[in-house]
């Protein structure tokens, strides 16, 4: 068996996503702790560092240890709770799963991305503040993210608005589709030529 793991193509990410952190949580007093108070202390070559569940760019730099935190340990499962209300709102109104575009906000290393590409989501789209999200994600989940920007959305400003507008023209007018964007362009300025000869 472990031979064959070992010839898997993608065995390295395996070997480093099955890696076991030692994790203590602390004995008690954390009810009085505010949301970004609350840590954990993690123990790597005999030294304890001690961490905040919210000091995602440390978590983030370590394969595995966000999964084994929230998702082993704490218990969360919020991805696929967000896909059970997802198909929910989608049945009702009768729209498929496979018609959407998505922009994962807040996407970390892609938890929920990877629930959201099984869906057969049609384009999808992460996003989150810190640049050790998005290389979790490009490290642990390759394939699921059609983007990725490192942005807070809470607080864009119209140089970065305007930026990311050009960006996305770009890609659409190379994706496999250039004949038809190319058209299009060409129909738009021969159109705005047609009204000013008039």
């Amino acid at each position: 068996m472990l031979s064959l793991l070992c010839e898997h193509p993608d065995a390295e990410k395996i070997f480093a996503m099955s890696k076991r952190y030692r994790i203590q949580f602390p004995a008690s007093d954390t009810e009085k702790l505010g949301q970004d108070e609350i840590f954990f202390t993690l123990i790597e070559d005999g030294e304890a560092k001690r961490l905040r569940f919210h000091d995602y760019d440390e978590i983030y730099k370590r394969p595995g240890l966000y999964e084994q935190l929230f998702y082993e340990r704490l218990g969360c499962n919020s991805p696929e709770k967000v896909a059970d209300l997802l198909h929910s709102a989608l049945n009702s109104v009768r729209e498929p799963v496979t018609e959407l575009r998505v922009i994962d906000l807040g996407a970390g290393n892609g938890m929920m991305g990877e629930v959201f590409k099984r869906e057969g989501v049609a384009r999808l789209v992460g996003a989150d503040i810190i640049p050790e999200a998005r290389d979790a994600a490009f490290r642990d989940r390759s394939t699921v993210y059609d983007d990725y920007y490192i942005e807070d959305f809470a607080s864009l400003d119209a140089d970065v608005l305007d930026r990311r507008r050009v960006n996305a023209i770009a890609r659409r007018c190379t994706s496999p589709s250039v004949a038809r964007c190319d058209d299009n362009s060409t129909r738009t300025e021969q159109r705005k030529g047609d009204r000013q000869h008039r």
